[in-house]
């Protein structure tokens, strides 16, 4: 909390001197109004530019904490749960003793196993985070035969080829061809195969959570060793199929009856696959052969599913991206953009954190949706549209000041943050509708009473700066000029109180309460408020002034123009011959 509360003192302080000096600040920005409005401006540019290529997005799954050590192994297509399970044994039995502080938590099921080590705030501190992660290397390294992914303070360490379950990055591919999708997909791996610091390229259906956790083993048979030793294919792979128990059923006459019959090893069900390789076959001759000589493994992935939507193939490409997630994401963006998409084909990133292209246009549906909601409301309050269209700009002075404390503090701008939003966009223009309406109740006042111009300017409970273009020109711009620069000073303290108590209301939700890893959705909601809130006061402060006092004396060149063609509508009907309608 100690950054949150000296940045609060900051902004105060900041505040302090520039309360102090309102009114003199506010005067020279009417004189230099064009300053102001090159500050937004730039504010705004820079606010998209910092979500575009600067700020990480992300979507409703969230990314693991980099402050956890994760162990994720796969035996090959086969094995039994319980020799995964065992090869688990063996990575926690290097953590042992297990310190107060470190929680240790196992997983196995099927052919896979996965280990998660939570560490408390004090043992992030010691020596045992970066021990523990590199004892699990080094038992990795004397391992073989399966697939381990190790992850956490630093790079991370992959061995094998069969796994790919938990990569970091994945691409879906949609069209109505699957030969021309197949195509596709084959270019873009091609591209990936090519990167250093791409690892684990694999093909997957094209479900959102369908992943490359499916391969087959495929036992491929050398011709030559079994010519040098006299034996068929059929022979080979009927002795595999008894020693695997997948033989076909036999028909046998046993005691004058006919069955079907399937015919194995006495251990056919305790072998795991790995293992077919280390037996011995005996041949027709009674020559023993060892199969490691006849035969060799392999695995590959599966696609385990296909896909179709609205008569729309889809896959998904699955790769482990090394290096941090903005480089990851940009060059994400990098293959999406390089790749040639014929007409009606999609290329999107799908990965675990990220938004789909359907909720991002959810997402921002909505937002559009609360922007519009508060335009009516406000029209409908002010009887007016250039009003609601001078407090809509608050939006955008909050979005800026959104994405630069996600840029400064490292953030993902996620699925949380955009919801963060739709709050934000209710209080901003809070502070927008006060200043405003504060500038017309300082008008009212100075035409009230007899004043020698308040006869020129029609007393409704509407009255604006727009009303004041019936007056002299520099009537109008002294009574606009101190309606402004007095309604600034008068109006601060209770925009500075309203925003200053939100974002102090606001700043629990960034202290995490237990020992849970990652960010919740407080954090990133919090986040957005705060910076909204933050940027907008400031910019409402300095610059909506400017705004309204330009957006005045654009309205009085508009009024007047109308009442001119308002003029010259009847003195040229008056001017027109008689019987000219005729003619």
């Amino acid at each position: 909390m100690l950054p949150w509360f000296g940045g609060a003192l900051g902004l105060m302080t900041v505040t302090g001197v520039f309360a102090a000096y309102v009114r003199r600040i506010t005067a020279f920005h009417l004189r230099r109004w064009w300053y102001p409005l090159l500050l937004l401006a730039g504010a705004v540019y820079g606010g998209y530019h910092l979500y575009r290529h600067e700020v990480a997005h992300g979507g409703f799954w969230q990314q693991q904490d980099a402050e956890t050590l994760v162990l994720y192994l796969e035996r090959p297509v086969g094995t039994d749960v319980l020799l995964a399970s065992e090869t688990m044994k063996q990575f926690e039995a290097e953590l042992e003793p297990v310190p107060d502080g470190v929680t240790v938590k196992t997983t196995s099921w099927d052919n896979r196993a996965y280990m998660r080590i939570e560490f408390e705030e004090p043992m992030l501190r010691t020596e045992y985070p970066e021990l523990y992660r590199n004892r699990l290397i080094l038992l990795a390294e004397e391992l073989g035969g399966m697939f381990i992914w190790i992850n956490g303070f630093g790079d991370p360490y992959l061995k094998g080829g069969g796994g790919g379950g938990i990569s970091n990055s994945l691409l879906r591919l949609t069209g109505y061809n699957s030969r021309e999708l197949e195509g596709l997909s084959a270019g873009v791996m091609e591209r990936l195969e090519r990167s250093r610091r791409v690892r684990n390229v694999r093909l997957t259906g094209g479900d959102r959570f369908d992943r490359s956790d499916t391969d087959e083993t495929l036992i491929v048979i050398d011709r030559a060793a079994l010519a040098q030793h006299h034996l068929t294919v059929q022979e080979v792979v009927g002795y595999l199929r008894r020693l695997l128990g997948i033989e076909f059923p036999w028909h046998m006459i046993l005691e004058g009856r006919d069955q079907r019959l399937q015919l194995a090893f006495a251990d056919a069900d305790d072998l795991q696959y790995d293992q077919i390789v280390g037996h011995t076959m005996t041949t027709l001759a009674g020559q023993r052969v060892r199969l490691a000589d006849l035969v060799s493994l392999q695995q590959r992935p599966v696609v385990n599913s296909i896909n179709r939507k609205d008569q729309q193939y889809a896959v998904q490409i699955n790769w482990e991206y090394v290096g941090t997630d903005r480089m990851r994401q940009h060059y994400l963006q990098e293959i999406i953009a390089g790749v040639d998409l014929p007409y009606g084909y999609t290329a999107e990133d799908v990965s675990g954190e990220q938004l789909t292209e359907q909720e991002e246009q959810e997402m921002n549906t909505m937002l559009w949706l609360t922007a519009a909601f508060v335009f009516i409301t406000m029209a409908a309050l002010f009887e007016s549209l250039a009003l609601p269209l001078l407090v809509m700009l608050a939006l955008p002075m909050a979005l800026c000041g959104v994405m630069a404390v996600f840029w400064l503090t490292g953030s993902q701008f996620d699925s949380s943050a955009r919801i963060g939003l739709v709050l934000l966009f209710g209080i901003v223009v809070n502070n927008a509708i006060l200043l405003v309406n504060r500038f017309r109740l300082q008008l009212r006042e100075r035409l009230a009473d007899g004043h020698p111009w308040g006869g020129l300017v029609p007393d409704a409970p509407r009255l604006g700066g727009g009303d004041l273009w019936r007056l002299p020109a520099a009537t109008r711009l002294e009574l606009l000029h101190e309606a402004i620069v007095g309604g600034t000073a008068i109006q601060l303290r209770s925009i500075l109180l309203t925003t200053g108590t939100t974002i102090v209301g606001l700043l629990p939700l960034l202290v995490r309460m237990d020992d849970a890893q990652g960010k919740d959705i407080w954090e990133n909601l919090a986040l957005s408020s705060i910076g909204g809130l933050a940027s907008s006061t400031v910019l409402i402060v300095a610059v909506m002034p400017v705004l309204y006092w330009v957006f005045c004396r654009c309205g009085w060149r508009l009024a007047a123009l109308r009442a001119r063609l308002l003029r010259r509508a009847p003195a040229a009907a008056a001017a027109a011959p008689d019987g000219g309608s005729g003619a």
